[in-house]
């Protein structure tokens, strides 16, 4: 239900449902709920801009990270890897150009290192958008391509959405 709220930018909902998630997760004391809470909570206050309790919040969330425990997570992409992105946008909105640089490059070299065709999508389309903010959009334009590239190999409609709107 969070992810649908999320991707309707219902983002009030989704910050409720990651409370509440957040709540569960520390009553059960359980680190793999305890990621994928504070993983929510970051993202849905990112998008509703509380960028600082975002960063804390994923702050959290990586170090909590274990990708032998954390199997359920890989279903969708790598835990890690997603806090780092959504941190490095987190970072960028904040003043921080270089520290969110470092972040999605770690992200991206995670996502290489799984060698999962959709984690390193993912990951290069989160980094793109970066990078355009950065403006540098040579280095914006390559990645983009090379996204679309590995969702037309592998068949994967969700990044492809983003070619023709202006969100990319």
């Amino acid at each position: 239900m969070y992810t649908v709220c999320l991707l309707r930018a219902n983002f009030r909902a989704a910050r409720e449902l990651a409370d509440r998630l957040l709540r569960r997760a520390q009553n059960a004391r359980d680190p793999a709920l305890l990621l994928s809470a504070h993983y929510a909570l970051g993202q849905a206050l990112f998008y509703l801009g509380d960028l600082i309790s975002s960063r804390e919040h994923l702050e959290i969330a990586i170090p909590l990270y274990d990708p032998l425990r954390d199997l359920a997570f890989n279903i969708v992409g790598d835990g890690k890897i997603t806090c780092l992105l959504i941190a490095a946008l987190t970072l960028w909105a904040l003043g921080y150009p270089e520290q969110a640089l470092r972040s999605a490059n770690e992200a991206l070299a995670l996502a290489h290192a799984t060698t999962r065709p959709f984690n390193i999508a993912g990951t290069e389309f989160f980094f793109s958008r970066l990078l355009q903010f950065r403006r540098e959009a040579f280095e914006a334009q390559k990645m983009a391509e090379h996204v679309m590239e590995l969702c037309v190999d592998n068949g994967f409609s969700l990044f492809l959405a983003f070619r023709d709107s202006r969100s990319w």
